[in-house]
C-alpha cells in the first residue's frame, strides 16, 4: 500500500521471469531513482486485489504494464482509465484470473477508482535467439534495441540481428533518406505531447532537433516546416513558428 502521505503513486506491473512481461518493473525501478519523497513507486505482480489495495486513498495513480494489442512492438499506449474503460484482453500477459483490467473495471463499478488513473501499456514482443543470431556486445535489460527478425512457420519471431540504438537514431537516419525539399503547413495547434504536435488534421513528430519559435500552445496558429520520412511516411517537424 502507498505511504499515507503520498498523493501520487506509480505502479510498475509485471513478471521479470516472463520475458517482456517485465517491462513495467523495469520502468518502476528506474523511476525509483528519480522520484521525489512525496511520490511512491511500487512493483506489483498484477494481481487485482493487491492493486486495488495499493491505490486505496491515493489521488493520482500511474500504472505501467506490458500489453499485447497487436500493435508494433515498442508502441506506448496511454489510457485515462478514470474516464474510459480498458479494452478487453488488453493485458493478455497476466497469469491472474483477476488482473489489471478486471481490477480497474471492478473498482470503477464500486466507485473506488483513484481520481486520476493513467495507464501506460508497453507493447511487448518476444523474439527467439539462436546461435546464428548476431547480438551486439553489452546488451542489457532496459536498453532500447533494434531487432531484425524473420517470422517462422509457427508464427514465432526469430531474431537475426540485435543492436542498441538511441531513441532519435532511426529518425536521424531516415532524415538522410527524406526528400531534400522541406514542406510547410499552417494551422491551429490542437494537441501537444512530449514527442508530437497536432496541427489541424496533421500530427508531426518532435525530435531534439525541432526548433520552436514563439509561444507554441494549444489554440495558437503556427507554421510548421517538416520533412516526410520515406521509410514510414511520418511527418517530422524541423521548425514550428507561431503566426
Amino acid at each position: 500500500m502507498a505511504s499515507p502521505h503520498s498523493r501520487f503513486l506509480i505502479i510498475g506491473v509485471g513478471n521479470e521471469y516472463r520475458y517482456d512481461d517485465g517491462a513495467g518493473l523495469i520502468v518502476a525501478r528506474r523511476l525509483k531513482q528519480q522520484t521525489r519523497d512525496d511520490v511512491t513507486v511500487l512493483e506489483q505482480s498484477g494481481e487485482g486485489a493487491a492493486l486495488m489495495e495499493a491505490w486505496k486513498g491515493v489521488d493520482t495513480v500511474v500504472l505501467i504494464d506490458a500489453v499485447n494489442s497487436g500493435a508494433e512492438a515498442g508502441t506506448i499506449h496511454r489510457l485515462e482509465a478514470h474516464v474510459q474503460p480498458i479494452p478487453r484482453k488488453f493485458f493478455r500477459y497476466s497469469t491472474h484470473a483477476f488482473s489489471v483490467g478486471e481490477a480497474i473495471e471492478l473498482a470503477r463499478t464500486l466507485g473506488e477508482l483513484p481520481d486520476h488513473l493513467i495507464v501506460f501499456g508497453v507493447e511487448g514482443k518476444t523474439f527467439k535467439v539462436t546461435s546464428p543470431t548476431t547480438l551486439e556486445q553489452g546488451l542489457a535489460t532496459g536498453m532500447t534495441v533494434s531487432v531484425k527478425f524473420t517470422t517462422q512457420a509457427d508464427g514465432s519471431t526469430l531474431a537475426t540481428d540485435v543492436e542498441s540504438k538511441h531513441p532519435d537514431q532511426d529518425e536521424d537516419r531516415d532524415k538522410e533518406d527524406a526528400d531534400e525539399d522541406g514542406e510547410e503547413f499552417t494551422g491551429v495547434v490542437t494537441a501537444i505531447s512530449a514527442n508530437s504536435i497536432t496541427v489541424g488534421d496533421r500530427t508531426f513528430k518532435l525530435t531534439s532537433s525541432t526548433e520552436k519559435k514563439g509561444d507554441i500552445v494549444v489554440g495558437a496558429t503556427v507554421e510548421v516546416e517538416f520533412v516526410t520520412l520515406l521509410a514510414d511516411g511520418s511527418l517530422v517537424a524541423e521548425e514550428i513558428k507561431k503566426r
